[in-house]
Order: C-alpha cells, then structure tokens, then sequence
C-alpha cells in the first residue's frame, strides 16, 4: 500500500487552513466550528513552524509540538512551585 507524500498532507492541511481563516473571519464567535477546522488541521501533522510563529508569536514548543506553558514547569520537582 502506497502511502500519501508529505506534499499531499501539507495541501489537504493548506485547504483546511482556509477554511478555518473564513470561519475565523466569518463567524469569530462559532468556537464548535472553530476546534472542529483545528482538529482537521492537526490531523494532517503539525503545522510548519514558519505559520505556527505567525499565528502565535513568541509560543515556545516542545518535542511533540505542545505549546509549552511557562507557568508549568515540570522538570523542577515538587518542592519548587513556580507559581509561589
């Protein structure tokens, strides 16, 4: 069985982009619509690094492409809450 090229995915998550930035556009306020185009977006793969920092300036990632939240560092232990 073939498999699809990563040019293929990365067309088919190009056209869902599009149409999350219409709904975006068009109706800001319909966040079921919203999560359902984003969730198609992911399941082509994470998007390119160079649209993932224009969307989102400054969002940090890790190695899974999960946003990173400062506020939660994990590697410190429990004795050391970076929140207190």
């Amino acid at each position: 069985m073939l498999t699809r090229l990563p040019i293929d995915r990365r067309c088919e998550q190009h056209n869902s982009f599009k149409r999350l930035i219409k709904v975006y556009e068009e109706e800001p306020s319909n966040t079921t619509k919203l999560m359902e185009l984003m969730q198609e977006v992911q399941k082509y793969g994470q998007p390119p690094m160079e649209i993932v920092r224009e969307i989102a300036p400054g969002l940090d990632l890790d190695g899974d492409g999960m946003p990173i939240n400062p506020l939660m560092n994990i590697s410190t232990g429990e004795d050391e809450c970076c929140i207190m």
